[in-house]
């Protein structure tokens, strides 16, 4: 008999991040917690961005890919990534290409975004200061 698979626990990093962003006041929780990820906006102009929970060593933040954006990542060091877009055919979840839980999250399951690689609450918090 094969043994179920545990499901994964937040790690002490993505615990972190969520307790700096839920605590600062340009935040505001948009979704409930899923396993995997917590989904926030920012409190003035509502902009959605995701974060994943799990991961050890680097916290994958789902971020829109602006200007601004990239060049918060660059100012920490963070080599910027490639913009991940949505395959058309959502219902094939083999070919979504990113994190499933952000089809739960309408404002962004069809966007492009920029997956955004995150070691510490600091500099979380400093990277989501460029979003307006």
């Amino acid at each position: 008999m094969m043994k179920k698979r545990e499901p994964k626990k937040p790690s002490r990093l993505g615990l972190e991040i969520e307790d700096a962003v839920e605590r600062d006041p340009r935040f505001e929780r948009h979704q409930p917690n899923r396993l995997y990820q917590c989904t926030f906006r920012t409190v003035e102009g509502r902009k959605v961005f995701a974060f994943e929970r799990v991961t050890l060593d680097a916290i994958r933040f789902w971020l829109p890919p602006t200007e601004a954006i990239k060049k918060a990542v660059a100012d920490e060091g963070i080599l910027v990534p490639e913009v991940s877009i949505p395959y058309p055919d959502r219902n094939d979840l083999d070919r979504y290409g990113r994190l499933s839980n952000l089809l739960s999250v309408p404002e962004l399951k069809d966007e492009s975004l920029l997956p955004v690689p995150v070691t510490s609450a600091g500099q979380a918090l400093r990277i989501l200061s460029a979003l307006h």
